[in-house]
């Protein structure tokens, strides 16, 4: 390829007509010299650590291109030029970065270059490196350790400033800049050499104030050693915990204290970011740190102080007294404004004094008009309908955990523990995400249902994605005692099952898991490993722990009949004798009643004992495999519903027989599956009822059946629990079934058929249908779309509870664990019941899980939440599922914000322009934040149905992270259980004896607490800041304007400029057009491409090098050194795919890549203008233009080209890789097109094109 002459950037067309023509596997070498380039970025590298002078690295630039005089090739002397232009860049950096540090007073970061230049002073020529080059080498960690112990001025203090410590400074220091001929040691300096130090000795003399002595040597042995003195400090019993590690600092070192930083440490969440870093061992401190909130009443002050107090006399104990007389004087003197002259009056009536237990909060109305002026004060009661000793109200005796009760606060209050929960300081995503914590509880999870016609995903789309089935380890194949038990006794281990497993994997032939496939498949033939670990060397290699026959006759004689059934099938073997062989375990196998019968049913139990099975199977590895619920068959009876309208519908269950004796396992976990019956032992074959293992691998084979039933069989709706499968169909629609010779459901019937094809067993009498009918253990009304539970179940469960609440032994953890297991069930129905497990689920916190026999108390808190439940579950009904659909938090009836503080509670209705607050009960002072934040919520609640009589959806928004968790799951510690209980006979007030209609339908949201202020301000009484707010809100609601975004890029908008500069001659126009390609296909930003118009804003150290290019046939790629969301600077690597249709951005690449090497065959930067220059963001916005309004700028190609991967099907987590977003921002650009939301939720592409993958 010849060198093409410039002409103002237009080449020859010739040229231009070789470049475009090129393909990669034909066109000539490119004329970039990688070599020369490569050694000249490691000069300019080795310059920018400090490793190398300027001297040297221009020196090493010139060598690399070879210039020997000024005639040299141009192109080398423009490249010379550049390279210098970024040594020069670098260098003012470092300048710059030295200049800073030495303004900051506790900033001790300066560059090896800054450092050295001081060090070597005038005598030496800038950029010349002393022959030792030992300062050069200095240790980082060193060095920054010295730097950190400065003062401000530069220079270091001694160890005691009024006593010689040392020798005086050598000859030769103090030269210019105080640092020629400074060795690397620390200097020590003394006080008596000090200019001032003579007047400062007469003066010292003349006061003798002995508090100022003491301080005064007590500050100076204090800085002696501050970072040991902080450790002590630290693990101090008597020191303050709450006060701030930067004011520790500060009266350490004698400064003043911020007391607006200890105030908020004190009440706040978050607290004060302490700008503290570390560099191997130093600690570095960069400046005071910012509070969160600042004082604003007298109160505030107070606490701040008495904590300052606390803290000061902790290390200067002789100004106890004086401090605390100044804390006197400033109460006296702060007292606090008339509230006759605040903006809102406010009736100040005292907290009315409790009847009995009941605690009922004074709340202070107030209500005002659009104009922000406030009308008369009205004193209302929250709860002032409920009478005394109301036990649906909240009760400040043991509920409320007071001092009667002998429990405090000290953690979060929700389940799951958010008290680290930094509430004003969430990164950008998680505030997007906050906005909509709560809209749907977790505790309704599955009483919520979607109505806009999608569906969640069921056992049969999680096919799509599950991990392969573990096999064997090689440790366990090659264990020699269970391979020679193996080996000399082949005939009592087999792997069979009724499965015809070659008509399975046919029927999965199209499945697009084929890892998971076939890892399933190969279960099926060589049996199935339940994960397990069977600690070869610590467990015995041979264990028995199989029980004595028992004595009672029909209890043995059921056992030998089980056995038999049990050979007949063949899941066990013939017996092999009374002794174990070596590898052998043998659990305890025996006989329980048949719930609700008199019949027996065969156990065998792999938990008991030290070596159980099941002790040798991780919980976390058998997690994770999914049931379909009541959320699945919801959905289907809405879809089915919506589609047939005036249709009648029935309901189908189908069962497997014996589930899980239908899947072998692996010879080598048969070994460990020994029932002795009757004293003689047998090898069980399948997986047992009893393995941990066994209900995920039941589940695996029966969720891959429910696949081919529903994409290769056509069965619309179908769901899966364990063993059943069910489902919605039309009456009218019926099939009939030869072996069961009867009418039957069609998609019943189809699932049968598929079951005989593959060989599952199926019994008829569990094959039901019609209207209504029992499935997962809830009565279903098919056309009336009711969930409720059987009476007899119900009636049973009752009395089981009550059973248990009079209870007055000891439970083992066991029943304890079939009791909430039981009541969990029964919360499918009633979800709202939930608040009643809390002190069953502490109790069985006391006991180790794996010790299922531990036996534990059942306490009066126990006996009071079952009989809570009891009373509510027997008044109630199930819940429709018309009237349980999902629904946005615009549409509620009622919305309200509160908030609280350690001073009071407030919250406001914006829609009524009614706002509340209240002091905080003198019986519940001294508890935490969290506490006070949810009692708030239970005023908020039942002040809604004052407001809005009848209000069924309620709204309320909270920035309380931990109050939200609480309302999300209905769960929380047994301390504030009482206010869950509370909200729930409130919720449920209505509901006794109906279908829940009539009850409140409650979303407590989170929110920002930056968008929380009025009620923030009305908790701490600031009125005068809530009326404001209200007024600039409502003006801002009045006078607003949306955002206005830039239009995105389409596949349109870039042909138009494809087909204007794909056969231009001009390099810029290849250029242009490579650029707008590369950004919109890899996501990236306008500022990724370009250098930023101002020249002081230029970094070298972000510019894609030439020298990363990688192309091949197939894709091309380049490395991108960093970007806003890469945090630790590693850089990633960008790749853009050839594109067989449509626009090909590889190609276009490629063309441009050929002209850019023949302009600059030695520059190192990517993205180069004909003359030299790198591309300009207005070099490229003016070409933009030439095709595009204004509204298409830089950030086009990258809205556009997400867009473009989102009609493509692309997940969205891929296109956050790809547009390297550290948030979810990208969702800005699609979410308000419905069609792309069902490409996102579903990942099928929009239309027929090629989805646009790339990645980086």
């Amino acid at each position: 390829f010849s060198k093409e002459t410039e002409r103002g950037g237009v080449r020859t067309s010739d040229d231009v007509r070789a470049s475009r023509h090129a393909t990669p596997e034909t066109h000539t070498e490119s004329e970039f010299d990688e070599a020369t380039v490569l050694a000249i970025e490691s000069a300019v590298e080795d310059f920018r650590r400090g490793t190398l002078s300027k001297q040297r690295a221009i020196f090493r630039i010139v060598t690399a291109l070879g210039i020997r005089s000024e005639e040299e090739d141009e192109l080398k002397l423009r490249a010379l030029g550049e390279y210098t232009a970024i040594l020069d860049k670098f260098q003012t950096e470092s300048v710059g970065a030295v200049g800073r540090g030495e303004r900051e007073a506790n900033s001790a970061l300066v560059t090896t270059h800054a450092a050295s230049k001081r060090r070597r002073g005038p005598s030496q020529l800038e950029g010349v490196i002393p022959a030792g080059g030992s300062e050069q080498n200095e240790s980082i960690d060193d060095f920054l350790t010295r730097m950190s112990k400065s003062n401000g001025n530069g220079s270091y203090s001694s160890d005691s400033p009024d006593e010689s410590c040392g020798s005086q400074l050598e000859d030769g220091d103090g030269g210019e800049n105080g640092y020629r001929g400074q060795s690397n040691k620390k200097q020590r300096i003394f006080e008596r050499d000090m200019p001032w130090f003579a007047n400062e000795e007469k003066t010292r003399s003349r006061r003798t104030n002995c508090s100022c002595n003491k301080t005064r040597v007590i500050l100076d042995l204090l800085q002696k050693d501050s970072t040991t003195v902080k450790r002590w400090i630290r693990g101090a019993i008597s020191a303050p915990a709450e006060f701030p590690s930067s004011e520790w600092d500060a009266l350490i070192k004698g400064e003043a204290v911020d007391l607006n930083t200890v105030f908020s440490s004190l009440n706040f969440l978050n607290h004060p970011e302490e700008n503290v870093g570390h560099i191997g061992p130093t600690e570095i401190h960069f400046g005071r740190p910012k509070p969160a909130k600042r004082i604003e009443t007298s109160g505030q002050w107070t606490a701040a102080w008495n904590l300052t107090v606390k803290a000061t006399s902790f290390l200067f104990p002789h100004r106890y007294d004086e401090l605390r007389s100044y804390g006197d004087y400033m109460e006296r003197t702060m007292t606090p404004s008339d509230t006759k002259s605040a903006a809102v009056k406010i009736a100040n009536s005292p907290i009315e004094p409790s009847s009995k237990t009941t605690m009922k909060p004074s709340w202070h109305q107030m209500v005002w008009d659009q104009k922000g002026t406030v009308g008369d004060p009205e004193t209302l009661q929250v709860g002032r309908d409920i009478q005394a000793g109301d036990q649906k109200f909240v009760t400040t005796s043991m509920q409320l955990g007071d001092a009667s009760s002998g429990k405090d606060v000290s953690s979060s209050t929700s389940a799951n523990p958010a008290n680290n929960v930094d509430m004003e300081n969430w990164t950008a995503r998680s505030l997007r995400e906050s906005e909509i914590v709560g809209k749907r509880p977790k505790y309704l999870r599955h009483n919520v249902f979607r109505d806009d016609g999608l569906v969640s995903r069921s056992t049969a789309e999680w096919t799509l994605t599950a991990l392969p089935l573990p096999q064997p380890p090689p440790a366990e194949i090659n264990n020699p005692v269970v391979s020679k038990t193996l080996a000399e006794n082949p005939d009592l281990f087999e792997v069979c099952t009724p499965i015809d497993v070659d008509c399975f994997e046919r029927l999965l032939e199209r499945h697009p898991n084929r890892p998971f496939v076939i890892s399933v498949v190969e279960s099926l033939r060589n049996g199935f490993w339940p994960w397990a670990d069977t600690h070869i060397g610590e467990y015995p290699d041979t264990w028995d722990g199989s029980l004595p026959t028992p004595d009672d006759k029909a209890k043995r004689e059921f056992l030998c009949n089980q056995r038999d059934i049990e050979l007949e099938m063949g899941h066990f073997s013939r017996a092999f004798g009374p002794d174990l062989l070596p590898g052998m375990y043998s659990s305890p196998t025996y006989q329980i009643p048949k719930a609700g019968s008199s019949e027996f049913c065969m156990v065998t139990d792999h938990s008991a004992g030290p070596f159980s099975l099941n002790s040798m199977i991780p919980r976390k590895d058998i997690a994770g495999y999914p049931l379909d619920n009541m959320t699945h068959l919801g959905e289907m009876l809405l879809d089915i519903k919506r589609k047939y309208p005036n249709k009648d519908i029935v309901l189908w269950k189908s069962d497997v027989s014996e589930a899980y004796r239908n899947l072998p396992v692996h010879k080598v976990w048969q070994v460990k599956q020994i029932n002795t019956i009757d004293g003689m032992r047998h090898v069980d074959r399948r997986t047992c009822f009893g393995g941990k293992g066994s209900g995920s691998d039941f589940i695996v084979v029966n969720s891959l059946v429910a696949w081919g039933a529903k994409y290769e069989r056509d069965i619309d709706w179908i769901a899966t629990y364990c063993n059943d499968s069910f489902g919605p169909e039309r009456a009218s629609k019926m099939m009939f079934y030869a072996p069961y010779n009867k009418y039957m459901p069609r998609n019943q019937v189809k699932l049968l058929q598929l079951w005989d094809e593959i060989g599952l067993p199926h019994k008829e009498k569990k094959q039901i249908s019609g209207s209504i009918i029992e499935i997962i253990g809830f009565e279903v009304d098919a056309n009336c779309m009711t969930f409720t539970l059987p009476p007899p179940s119900k009636r049973e469960l009752c009395n089981y509870l009550k059973s248990k609440s009079k209870c007055a032994v000891k439970l083992n953890l066991r029943e304890f664990q079939q009791l909430a297991g039981w009541f969990n069930w029964a919360l499918n129905v009633f979800p709202l019941l939930r608040p009643a497990l809390c002190h069953i689920y502490a109790k069985m916190m006391h006991a180790n899980p794996d010790k299922p026999y531990t036996k534990l108390y059942v306490n009066n808190l126990i006996r009071a939440d079952l009989t809570w439940a009891i009373d509510h579950m027997e008044g109630l009904s199930g819940f429709c599922v018309l009237e349980s659909s999902d629904w946005e938090l615009g549409d509620a009836d009622v919305h309200a914000i509160c908030d609280t503080s350690l001073m009071g509670m407030g919250f406001w209705f914006p829609e009524y322009d009614v706002g509340y607050a209240c002091q905080i009960p003198d019986k519940l002072l001294g508890k935490i934040i969290f506490y006070y934040e949810a009692l708030c919520v239970l005023c908020v609640l039942l002040k809604s149905d004052v407001i809005v009589p009848g209000a069924i959806r309620v709204v309320l928004y909270t920035n309380s992270f931990n109050t939200v968790q609480i309302f999300n799951s209905m769960a929380a510690l047994p301390e504030y259980n009482e206010i869950l209980k509370a909200a729930v006979n409130h919720i449920l007030r209505n509901a006794t004896g109906s279908v829940i209609p009539l009850q409140v339908d409650l979303r407590v949201v989170h929110i920002p607490g930056k968008k929380n202020v009025v009620a923030d301000a009305l908790s701490r009484g600031l009125y005068h800041v809530a009326i404001d707010k209200c007024t600039l809100d409502g003006c801002k609601h009045l006078r607003g304007v949306p955002t206005n975004r830039k239009r995105a890029l389409t596949m349109d908008d870039l042909n138009i400029v494809v087909d204007a500069y794909s056969q231009s001659p001009s390099h810029d126009d290849l250029l242009f057009l490579s650029m707008l390609l590369t950004g919109f296909f890899a996501l990236m930003q306008l500022g990724e491409l370009a250098v930023p118009d101002d020249p002081t804003l230029f970094n070298p150290m972000k510019i894609c090098k030439r020298s990363s290019v990688k192309l091949s046939p197939s894709d091309y790629r380049f490395f991108l050194p960093g970007h806003k969301a890469d945090r630790f600077f590693e850089g990633n690597t960008i790749i853009i795919q050839k594109h067989i249709r449509n626009i090909d951005p590889h190609h276009h690449f490629k063309s441009y890549l050929l002209s850019r090497d023949s302009l600059h065959p030695f520059s190192s930067a990517l993205w180069l203008r004909s003359n030299g220059s790198m591309p300009s963001r207005s070099f490229f916005i003016s070409r933009l233009r030439k095709f595009f309004d204004s509204d298409i700028a830089g950030q086009s190609m990258r809205s556009g080209g997400a867009t473009s991967l989102a009609e493509s099907g692309v997940p969205p987590h891929l296109i956050q890789a790809i547009g390297h977003w550290a948030s979810e921002a990208f969702k800005i650009y699609i979410r308000k097109n419905p069609v792309l939301m069902q490409a996102l939720l579903f990942g099928h592409a929009t239309h027929e094109r090629d989805p646009a993958l790339h990645g980086s």
